[in-house]
């Protein structure tokens, strides 16, 4: 039907996103299509690729010295395409698709708020995902835990490095992400030395 690959297609176009760059709920949907030096947007670069840009002002923690002003980063080719089949196939399906200049709308009004889009991947999720990982599926915030966590098990006590990740305080990080154990970095110290002997092979 024609809500249900408007809505496949949004929940990819998020996802991607989403791996891309972990930003908070509250700023996809604030985001907005083509360039808005304001607010939360995506807009095609010269090279076709989009961009996602976002005001300092707009991040929860404004205040950190590694937020530019403002924050821009050149998605993948493979989400651009994501991001250009839903603007010029599917978004057009949702009834609110001429009146409203969001990026991710619903079926029912034209403008997804922070719960419905954590309500839109969780339902996702539980459908198309792993259920071990998290029964139920998993939101947006969730999404992020996991990028901090991954990055720290490869890189430990890079607190800095997922700050600028997730473009949060390296304090932050710290508390919430602060608990990997002694054998996770021996693990990869382990790693590195096997990495090692066989380059001397």
């Amino acid at each position: 039907s024609g809500r249900g690959l408007f809505v496949l297609s949004r929940d990819i176009c998020l996802i991607s996103c989403l791996l891309e760059i972990p930003l908070r709920v509250r700023n996809w949907s604030n985001m907005k299509i083509g360039y808005h030096p304001d607010c939360e947007c995506l807009y095609k670069s010269n090279n076709d690729l989009y961009v996602v840009s976002v005001p300092k002002s707009c991040f929860k923690n404004f205040n950190q010295r590694i937020i530019p002003d403002v924050f821009t980063h050149t998605l993948s080719p493979t989400t651009s395409k994501y991001l250009d089949e839903y603007l010029e196939k599917y978004r057009k399906l949702s009834p609110f698709s001429k009146e409203s200049e969001y990026f991710f709308l619903t079926y029912y009004k034209p403008h997804a708020t922070t719960k419905s889009l954590s309500r839109t991947l969780k339902y996702f999720f539980s459908n198309y995902g792993d259920q071990t990982l998290r029964k139920g599926g998993i939101n947006i915030h969730f999404i992020r835990d996991i990028v901090a966590t991954t990055y720290l098990k490869i890189h430990p006590a890079s607190f800095l490095q997922v700050g600028m990740l997730l473009l949060d305080s390296e304090v932050t990080v710290k508390m919430n992400y602060g608990h990997l154990k002694p054998k996770d970095v021996l693990r990869n110290w382990q790693d590195h030395i096997e990495t090692m002997k066989n380059k001397g092979d």
